[in-house]
């Protein structure tokens, strides 16, 4: 496979710093976000529905999201730093090229994280969630972003 003369030796360890800080983000974020939720009122009150008896932080996908886009700029920024340094030249020019997207996807990502806090915070009807999602996603796909992993076609 010729994909594979292109990762470097030792690619494990970028795997694994990968993993280490969305972990270590994720980690410190948490906390954060249920202390934001609290303070903000953006909470899940009991109720009939319900099967806990206190009032749960709302933010947990705040917090998942700021760990994703933290680690997506920590690898992309550490690659234009540090990749030339260890014969990563190739790699950097692919994400100099692909930045543009990458930024779309995080920007779209951001705005679906505020769609569904204010859903938290005011529990928006469907149809107003809906529209929102629809909207952003109609933002990501105008700009050009196309997910073409299973699909061979180019009308997507």
């Amino acid at each position: 496979m010729t994909f594979l003369k292109a990762i470097p030796e030792r690619a494990e360890l970028v795997y694994l710093m990968v993993f280490d800080v969305a972990f270590l983000l994720a980690l410190l974020f948490t906390p954060l976000c249920c202390k934001l939720s609290v303070k903000w009122g953006i909470l899940d009150d009991p109720g009939h529905r319900e099967i806990h008896s206190q009032p749960i932080p709302l933010l947990g996908g705040l917090a998942v999201f700021m760990a994703f886009a933290g680690t997506v700029l920590v690898g992309f920024f550490g690659l234009l730093w540090l990749g030339p340094q260890y014969g990563l030249e190739d790699f950097t020019g692919g994400a100099v090229k692909v930045a543009s997207r990458l930024f779309v996807i995080l920007f779209g990502g951001l705005l679906m994280v505020a769609l569904g806090m204010r859903d938290d915070k005011e529990d928006l009807h469907a149809g107003a969630k809906f529209a929102g999602q629809f909207i952003v996603a109609l933002f990501v796909a105008m700009s050009g972003i196309r997910l073409t992993l299973f699909i061979d076609n180019i009308v997507l």
